[in-house]
């Protein structure tokens, strides 16, 4: 664990030099404990897109925007990234995660596939119209679609970036 978690931070530290985009998600285990994990990606100084666990925990704190923000910027504090490196967190749209992920020095957007996932969830759960049978089975095809087809997803990113 500790060692893996400081081989990630030292792997960023040396090789993020222009942007650093990272997933923040919290989670229930079956067991019922609650874990916060960050997932970052980069392009390197050799133009390769890095993808590394920048870190997996437990969090025992309520479910806070202000407890999240706070480990957030523990973490991010942890990379030691240039000012001059643009940051940004992308994240779903619950609720404590928007409040949370206002971390001083970093972008935030909204996932447009989980957009896409609630919406489908929020149309499964309205009966009685075929419209809301055929929204649902478009937007399913719009997800699948989107996990296999690289213009598509670019597409999609620019999208909720000037939409967000």
């Amino acid at each position: 664990g500790r060692i893996m978690k400081r081989r990630s931070r030292e792997h960023c530290k040396r090789n993020i030099t222009l942007a650093y985009s990272a997933a923040a998600d919290m989670w229930t285990s079956k067991d019922q404990t609650d874990y916060l994990g960050i997932n970052a990606m980069f392009i390197d100084s050799s133009w390769r897109l890095q993808k590394i666990t920048v870190a997996c925990h437990p969090f025992k704190e309520q479910h806070s925007g202000e407890n999240l923000r706070k480990m957030l910027k523990e973490e991010s504090d942890a990379l030691e990234l240039g000012e001059d490196v643009i940051k940004v967190y992308v994240t779903d749209t619950a609720s404590d995660i928007i409040a949370g992920r206002k971390v001083p020095g970093y972008s935030a957007i909204s996932c447009c596939i989980h957009k896409l996932q609630r919406l489908g969830s929020d149309a499964e759960n309205t009966k009685g119209t075929e419209e809301v049978a055929e929204a649902l089975k478009a937007a399913r095809k719009v997800v699948t679609h989107s996990r296999h087809c690289g213009p598509f997803h670019r597409t999609m990113k620019k999208y909720c970036k000037n939409n967000n």
